[in-house]
C-alpha cells in the first residue's frame, strides 16, 4: 500500500519504502492527515481509507507497515497512522498499541506496566492483561491519580489484597465518606 499526508504544509508520498514531496492537495480535518493510495505511473488515486496522526489518537493497534526515516506508519484493518519522529527500536511487520503516538509492542506487558501512570495507558493495560498484577498496579496509580471511585470498583475485584493496595482503598473509602458528610 502507499500513502499521500500532509506534513508542515507539504504533501508526501510514501511509497514502496520512497518518500517524496509531491504537489496534490488533501482534506485534512481532525486526527485525518491523510488516505491510503494506489499509485499507478504518475497518478494518485486516493482511497476512503483514513491516515491519522498517530499523536492525536487515544488509543491505535496496527501493525507496522513502512518506517522509513522520521516517519513510521501503522496499519489496522480500516485505517492507518503515522508516527513522526518513531523510536528507533520499531520491528516493521510487528503489531503496536499506541496511546497518543507512544508505541508499546503487542505483547510487552511489562513496558505497559511501567508506563501506568498514565490514565490511557493504565486503561489499555486493563484491556489487554485484566490479570490480577495489573489489577493491583492500577489500584496504586489510580489512587496516585485520585480517581477514588475507580480504586474502589477495581480493589473489589482482586483475589488477594496486599497492603500498599488495601491503603489506597481505604484512603479513598474515608475521602468519599468525608465529603458524603459535607
Amino acid at each position: 500500500m502507499s500513502y499521500a499526508f500532509a506534513y508542515n504544509d507539504k504533501v508526501f508520498l510514501l511509497s514502496k519504502g520512497q518518500l517524496k514531496e509531491v504537489d496534490e492537495k488533501i482534506k485534512v480535518k481532525d486526527t485525518v492527515i491523510g488516505y491510503l493510495v494506489n499509485v499507478e505511473g504518475n497518478r494518485i488515486k486516493f482511497t476512503k481509507v483514513p491516515l491519522h496522526d498517530c499523536s492525536k489518537l487515544t488509543k491505535y493497534s496496527g501493525a507496522l507497515k513502512e518506517n522509513v526515516g522520521s516517519f513510521a506508519i501503522f496499519e489496522s484493518s480500516d485505517s492507518a497512522c503515522v508516527l513522526f519522529n518513531p523510536p528507533s527500536s520499531l520491528v516493521q511487520g510487528l503489531t503496536y498499541d499506541l496511546v497518543r503516538g507512544r508505541p508499546f509492542l503487542r505483547g510487552d506487558r511489562k513496558s505497559l506496566l511501567d508506563a501506568m501512570d498514565d490514565y490511557d495507558v493504565l486503561t489499555l493495560a486493563l484491556e489487554r492483561y485484566p490479570d490480577q498484577e495489573v489489577m493491583r498496579q492500577a489500584v496504586i496509580s489510580l489512587g496516585k491519580m485520585g480517581k477514588c471511585d475507580e480504586v474502589i470498583s477495581l480493589f473489589g475485584k482482586l483475589e488477594e489484597k496486599y497492603p500498599e493496595e488495601s491503603l489506597i482503598a481505604a484512603e479513598c473509602s474515608r475521602s468519599r465518606e468525608r465529603s458524603s458528610r459535607h
